[in-house]
């Protein structure tokens, strides 16, 4: 996704293109936040992941 190729590009491209509500958990946004850190690229990254995460709705976690 972050490359811009490949099948996750390719999906989120669709999803944005019907106006689909993009969800993770909460988990998960903290693991996209972590990936540029250890990128070479990491301002292209970070600049990407941001922009993504402001589009995500968290899921609420539970231990149930």
């Amino acid at each position: 996704m972050l490359r811009g190729d490949g099948e996750a590009a390719g999906m989120l491209r669709k999803l944005e293109s019907q106006e689909r509500v993009l969800s993770a958990a909460a988990l998960t946004a903290y693991e996209l936040m972590r990936v540029p850190q250890i990128s070479p690229r990491a301002e292209e990254n970070t600049a990407k992941v941001l922009a993504l995460s402001k589009r995500l709705r968290l899921l609420p976690t539970a231990l149930e």
